[in-house]
């Protein structure tokens, strides 16, 4: 007899534990993963995560995942890891106890019961493992040879010393178990396993994986092996990892932009969305067949996770990405202006306990940018030289989820000295202060009403009266059409930037500056750029009537004031924008904008540039919404 209302896990536990034990020992169901049941992948990745909540926790204070994670996956990691200390026999005997005496099940019950029938001390392993949240991170550092005994060296950096398995294989496939009480620090195990090194291929901690471990990669020593802790392996990036090899996805990556034109590459990364690392890299070079040039980018970043209520881990990034941002073909000379955006920042992930629907974070960030510009020498093109910017950004971003509502808002102080022109005395700065604050609504099923409110001004700024934006004479320019030329950091994948009179001069964002979609390129950069102040607000709508999913259409609408200085009158002049239209939005990654009005200074503006109708219509390319490293950071 289970109290379900009490411990609600208990039952589901034993019914996962029971029906794994079942397909492992009859070898019915192939498992993906390293371990004899595939979902103990899951509860590693929550311990590697420091996302898994003690089995104590009520239900009704977990979030939906957290839960699931406990009533099905944890809870049956529970009787497998005390199967672990007094064997499966043991186990199934003093649950066949209950269940004849017809005797309450509770957890407390059940260990005192294990503790008679072994004859092993388990209520403080039961509170460790049950009622606390530590984790433990054994490692094996090496062996020893002592009197022709294999003597195994093992430190524990965790905060748990919970007792375990170490696991002896030979060159033959044989198997040695030896049940090692926990410890913490460092200690060197005692075994009388013969010390013939030849013929032993590896040495594991907890190899069935119930231990609450933090990094499994560790766990392994290989005595024969170049990398003690395993072989590196070439696989395709949708592949489960395996903690006893040393994994590197290799994936083919075409691409395309309007100033290099195709690309082939290829991305290299030690990680994906099934596979948490601490350290995470991801380097895909690629070739321009167009400019006959390698571009591509880099990143890689390592998580520090912190041992307080405050804050969950620190992760330190640098990135490097390279791409051209403008072609010219003339008669007389053809080049193409080339990036290099390096990106140096730490970003702080706060704490929300029992909240995985919940985040928070802190970032500093750099941007050191070189963009190429035509050098001429008596009116004719000589070459390309860099010129070099330097941004500073301070940025708070929160996020919270459900089903009936969302709500993300940023915060954002940038910062940049600048020179207009090499030969300039004096320095120009800014700093500049951003929001954004987007809320959804669910108003019937599947339909939802979408906020976004979009400010941004600037606390100082020495171009502030200038007419010019975002250029070499005035940066940081605030833009409520945001679009590849004015995407002055480059954080956005855009076909075209400077050269948006081209073929792909049709694209805006919506996730930075006022979420416009009526992109006029940089032909017309005095129409709803500022470098003083701007403010947008965002409206849309799923389609009030209930359409097939591949239909996802909206309706929007955007109003959004602009600065700019009046030099007749001098004064600062506030000018009002808007437009709306339908859209055909797929899940915020593609979406195409058919505009239907606009205010009379943009109707103007836009459809002097798009003559057709169907040339009015832009599009959103969210590349970023498809980066599954996001996901592993949401862990």
């Amino acid at each position: 007899m289970v109290n379900a209302d009490k411990h609600p896990w208990l039952r589901s536990g034993l019914s996962s534990y029971y029906l794994d034990r079942f397909f492992s020992e009859n070898d019915i169901r192939k498992q993906e993963s390293e371990f004899k049941a595939s979902h103990i992948l899951n509860v590693y990745h929550t311990y590697k995560g420091r996302t898994s909540e003690p089995l104590n926790t009520a239900f009704n204070a977990l979030d939906g995942e957290s839960e699931r994670i406990n009533r099905f996956y944890k809870s049956s990691v529970f009787f497998q890891y005390f199967q672990t200390l007094v064997g499966a026999e043991i186990l199934d005997q003093t649950l066949n106890k209950f269940a004849i005496e017809q005797t309450p099940l509770t957890p407390e019950v059940f260990i005192q019961s294990l503790e008679k029938a072994s004859g092993k001390e388990l209520m403080p392993i039961f509170e460790s493992y049950f009622q606390q949240n530590k984790t433990t991170n054994y490692i094996v550092s090496g062996i020893e040879n002592i009197n022709d005994k294999v003597h195994v060296k093992i430190v524990n950096k965790g905060q748990n010393p919970l007792p375990f398995v170490l696991t002896i294989l030979n060159k033959q496939g044989l198997e040695t178990e030896f049940l090692i009480n926990g410890f913490s620090g460092k200690k060197t195990i005692e075994t009388d396993y013969p010390f013939i090194l030849d013929n032993i291929y590896s040495i594991t901690i907890d190899k069935s994986g119930t231990l609450p471990e933090t990094n499994r990669e560790n766990n392994h020593y290989f005595p024969h092996k170049l990398i003690k802790s395993g072989n590196i392996s070439l696989i395709g990036i949708a592949r489960k990892g395996l903690t006893n090899e040393k994994e590197l996805h290799i994936t083919p990556f075409p691409m395309y932009n309007d100033n290099d034109g195709m690309m082939i590459g290829i991305n290299f990364t030690n990680s994906n969305v099934k596979d948490v690392k601490n350290l995470k890299f991801s380097r895909t070079p690629a070739y321009s067949f167009q400019n006959k040039t390698l571009v591509g980018q880099s990143w890689g970043s390592y998580d520090q996770h912190m041992q307080n209520n405050t804050i969950n881990k620190i992760t330190y990034r640098l990135g490097v990405k390279s791409f051209n941002f403008n072609y010219k073909k003339d008669p007389k000379y053809e080049y193409a202006q080339r990036y290099i955006r390096i990106d140096p920042s730490i970003q702080i992930h706060f704490k929300h306990p029992l909240a995985r629907n919940k985040t928070s974070t802190l970032s500093l960030k750099t941007f050191l940018i070189y963009e190429q510009y035509p050098q001429y020498t008596n009116g004719e093109y000589t070459s390309l030289k860099y010129n070099k910017s330097l941004i500073f950004k301070l940025q708070y971003d929160y996020k919270k989820t459900s089903t009936l509502s969302g709500t993300t808002f940023s915060l954002a102080l940038e910062q940049q000295s600048y020179k207009q022109l090499e030969s300039s005395i004096s320095k120009e700065n800014y700093l500049k202060l951003t929001a954004s604050l987007n809320q959804r609504y669910m108003y019937a099923e599947k339909r939802n009403l979408y906020f976004r409110f979009f400010a941004g001004g600037f606390i100082v700024n020495t171009q502030r009266q200038s007419g010019s934006y975002q250029n070499v004479f005035s940066r940081g320019s605030i833009a409520l059409i945001q679009q590849g030329f004015n995407d002055y950091t480059y954080d956005e994948y855009f076909f075209s930037r400077q050269n948006q009179t081209r073929s792909h001069d049709n694209q805006v964002s919506l996730v930075n500056g006022g979420g416009f979609k009526t992109p006029l390129g940089s032909t017309q950069p005095t129409i709803g750029n500022s470098n003083n102040l701007a403010t947008a607000l965002n409206l849309s709508a799923d389609f009030p009537v209930k359409l097939p999913p591949f239909i996802p259409i909206r309706l929007y609408f955007d109003i959004g004031t602009f600065s700019t200085f009046n030099n007749s009158d001098r004064v600062f002049k506030n000018n009002v924008l808007y437009n709306g239209g339908v859209s055909i939005n797929f899940k915020e990654i593609l979406a195409f904008h058919i505009p239907l009005v606009y205010s009379t200074d943009l109707e103007n503006a836009y459809k002097g540039q798009h003559k057709s109708f169907f040339s009015r219509i832009s599009f959103t390319l969210n590349l970023h919404k498809l980066d599954f490293w996001k996901k592993i950071d949401l862990l």
